[in-house]
């Protein structure tokens, strides 16, 4: 097993959200079993990663129209 972590960073460098880790299983580490992995892991992080995008822009753009 192996993990992959993401942290995302705004274009200034500050970290929009937390970090996230996920543990791969890839068995053996065939090819095939990465492949697969590689698709779960993509499955599960992306929505959670377009969540914390879209909350950073929101605040943002609730920051600008207050001040």
């Amino acid at each position: 097993m192996v993990t992959i972590k993401i942290t995302i960073e705004d274009e200034a460098g500050k970290q929009i959200g937390e970090p996230q880790a996920y543990a791969l299983e890839i068995g053996n580490g065939t090819l095939a079993e990465i492949e697969t992995a590689v698709e779960k892991l993509k499955r599960k992080s992306l929505p959670e990663i377009e969540h914390q995008l879209l909350a950073h822009d929101q605040a943002e753009l609730v920051k600008k129209k207050v001040n």
